[in-house]
């Protein structure tokens, strides 16, 4: 997850096409498939199913 949280803030960090065609081409091909394929389907815009609210979220999240 935290190579994908920098993918994602570097390409927002871009405005060069060619950095990011770079910056993705190089995160697909060190990533595993499972980490691949989820940051395929949320780079194309798919979302996540709600399971939790916030709150709920918080208070699992805190219990770690």
């Amino acid at each position: 997850m935290k190579r994908f949280a920098a993918l994602v803030e570097a390409l927002t960090a871009t405005r060069s096409t060619a950095r990011k065609t770079s910056l993705v081409a190089d995160y697909f091909g060190e990533a595993e498939e499972r980490d691949a394929a989820w940051a395929l389907h949320l780079l194309a815009g798919g979302r996540l199913e709600r399971t939790l609210g916030p709150s709920q979220l918080l208070e699992e999240v805190s219990r770690l």
